[in-house]
């Protein structure tokens, strides 16, 4: 459910939403334990013309799992590093398409002095939540190896981009151009994930395709074959 259908629902129901900034947690007190249609039923039935709704959205940090680090280098001062939990737990990767999604609203109808209150959460939500805590345990038993799937990981993303550089050798506009910054350029419009590569790798790598561009003489060529 999003946050439009829910609000779309409650004005079927007779009731205004009123979307209000905050968390969705479940109230300690007054909570209906009934289906929603029978909370806006109820609700109704009370004399309530509008619902508050508070709901939570799952982000990108929900995937990540920050471990603390000791910098021996600089007075043991504490580092934090980001481990991605798929890494660990293949199982919660495919939850990453609810990003931006709504997982859980917190409904309230209030009277004088009294308020009936509703919590929702997603089905997804509570199998995303069971692998995120496999993920995070099996992080923190073994932070060490952790991290070295993430410097793996993040080695042969690097890998992956500079081969998209070392490709513009095939690229017939490429190979035209006469300045290395403006080889530069090129490549981060044609691939703008390049600007996750180091600058000064870039350039350098830059400078190697820009080399054999001009021992093969393919700049002096209008066209390639």
């Amino acid at each position: 459910m999003t946050l439009k259908e829910l609000n779309d629902f409650a004005k079927v129901q007779g009731l205004y939403p009123v979307n209000i900034i905050g968390e969705a947690e479940p109230e300690n007190e007054n909570l209906f334990l009934g289906s929603l249609e029978e909370y806006f039923a109820a609700a109704t039935f009370l004399g309530a013309k509008a619902v508050f709704i508070k709901n939570s959205i799952l982000d990108e940090s929900g995937f990540i799992h920050e471990i603390q680090i000791f910098n021996d280098d600089d007075d043991n001062e504490e580092e934090s590093t980001k481990v991605d939990l798929a890494l660990v737990n293949s199982l919660i990767a495919p939850f990453k398409k609810y990003t931006g999604s709504s997982y859980a609203f917190s409904l309230s109808v209030r009277f004088d002095g009294y308020s009936l209150n509703k919590y929702i959460e997603e089905e997804w939500y509570k199998c995303y939540t069971v692998e995120r805590d496999k993920a995070t345990e099996i992080v923190e038993q073994d932070e060490e190896n952790a991290l070295q799937r993430m410097e793996e990981v993040e080695v042969n993303k690097q890998k992956e981009l500079i081969k998209l550089v070392k490709n513009l050798i095939s690229d017939a506009d490429f190979v035209k151009i006469s300045t290395q910054g403006g080889m530069k350029s090129y490549a981060l419009e044609k691939h703008p994930q390049l600007e996750e590569v180091d600058p000064k790798i870039l350039l350098q790598e830059i400078r190697l395709v820009n080399d054999k561009v001009k021992a093969r003489g393919l700049h002096k060529n209008k066209s390639l074959s």
